[in-house]
């Protein structure tokens, strides 16, 4: 574990499971490839809570390899609930700049949330996008306003 180690989750989610709340808190540079097989031998069969902690958590995993916890983190979100979904955004305002043109099927469904807190920090992702001029971010950009009036 590294020094001082504070997982911050929606509604303490990790406190309910300390197990993957360590993974999380490991050197990811040093542990990096043990937090990855974990969590992909995890992820077929586990539950909705499960799933919102890794999925919250997926981009601590960056430093180690951005590629493989982005690849999990589109198939988490691929098939995942609304509430889900939402919780996502946190690791998604990184993998937007990782590889935007991957995250399409990300934004166009992000345009049928609702949640309003979700809905801003989408807004605020796609303007941010647009202003560095990323493939297609106009159009999203856009289409989202729109939808959004």
């Amino acid at each position: 574990m590294i020094g001082r180690c504070v997982v911050h989750s929606p509604k303490n989610i990790l406190s309910k499971i300390p197990a993957l709340e360590a993974l999380f808190c490991l050197d990811m540079m040093k542990y990096g490839k043990v937090v990855i097989d974990s969590i992909q031998k995890i992820i077929p069969n586990a539950n909705e809570q499960v799933l919102s902690s890794i999925v919250y958590h997926i981009a601590h995993l960056n430093k180690y390899d951005i590629e493989k916890a982005f690849q999990i983190f589109l198939s988490i979100i691929e098939n995942a609930s609304e509430e889900l979904f939402v919780l996502s955004f946190n690791s998604a305002q990184y993998y937007v700049h990782h590889d935007f043109s991957r995250l399409e099927n990300y934004l166009i469904r992000a345009q049928k949330i609702e949640n309003e807190n979700f809905r801003r920090n989408i807004s605020a992702m796609l303007y941010f996008t647009w202003v560095r001029k990323y493939p297609k971010a106009e159009q999203y950009l856009f289409e989202y306003i729109e939808n959004d009036t």
